[in-house]
């Protein structure tokens, strides 16, 4: 005989795991949680005292524009083979030729921050490598600060007939430089002298030296390497000035000088 208690009860249906109703509290906490990651992962890749990117950073965005020039070359690469089999063919095909773009690693280093630190203390040698976080520095022209008083930045350039490519090296150096060198006239000015230093002694303003090396290939380590060699043959050379690594296959490479261009001098963008 049926129960008439067990009649009168409602089927059990299961909902989908999708349509089981979560409390807010849930849903908040994994917020909060992506959150955290987000803002943990951030700081992974900012240089706490600058503001700007880290080493960490600048080598992982080295590794996605060398993937990004590789497949860029290859693509060119299989147009141009299509171009050459459309010529033997005797079809026109117009001018299509094109430069190329190149992928170039840029490092620039404060001249003597040891004396920085010696006038002014170790406290006025951090705020003067804060003024390597340059304001309105353009999004290419991004410099990351991978380790000391070292700054670099890793872009594609494009020879042209109006600007050479060294001619490009030295506007993004000069530009990013001289903006730094300004911001050291007055930030010198009011640092305090460290106890035993002079007025005679303050330091006027920064000057640097900086290097600059194509890549052809390298590795991460052999990139940052030589572009450091270049900068040291740029000390090496009387400071406040640069060197140009050029990379040949195979083989070592042969730095030459780059000037620096004064600021009324860079031309307008």
């Amino acid at each position: 005989m049926t129960n008439t208690r067990d009649q009168e009860k409602p089927p059990v249906t299961s909902l989908p795991d999708s349509r089981i109703p979560m409390p807010r509290k849930f849903y908040g906490g994994r917020r909060a949680m992506k959150d955290k990651l987000k803002e943990t992962r951030t700081l992974a890749m900012e240089d706490q005292l600058t503001g700007l990117p880290n080493r960490r950073w600048f080598v992982e965005d080295l590794k996605r524009k060398i993937a990004q020039f590789e497949r860029t070359r290859f693509e060119n690469r299989i147009k141009t083979d299509s171009l050459s089999a459309t010529k033997k063919s005797g079809a026109e095909t117009g001018n299509n030729e094109s430069q190329e773009p190149e992928l170039w690693i840029l490092l620039v280093d404060f001249d003597d921050f040891k004396a920085v630190n010696t006038v002014f203390t170790h406290d006025g040698g951090d705020q003067t490598l804060k003024l390597a976080n340059v304001a309105g520095a353009r999004k290419e022209e991004a410099f990351s600060r991978i380790g000391g008083e070292e700054f670099t930045t890793a872009t594609f350039l494009t020879k042209s007939t109006d600007t050479s490519i060294d001619d490009q090296i030295s506007i993004i150096m000069s530009r990013y430089m001289n903006s730094i060198e300004q911001g050291s006239v007055g930030l010198f000015e009011h640092l305090p002298l460290a106890d035993g230093i002079n007025e005679n002694q303050r330091l006027k303003h920064l000057t640097f030296s900086f290097g600059a090396i194509k890549y052809t290939g390298q590795g991460i380590e052999e990139i940052i390497a030589q572009v450091s060699n270049a900068k040291d043959h740029a000390k090496a050379g009387g400071k406040n000035c640069g060197f140009i690594a050029d990379q040949t296959t195979g083989g070592s490479p042969e730095y030459r000088p780059i000037p620096r261009i004064s600021t009324q001098s860079i031309p307008a963008a």
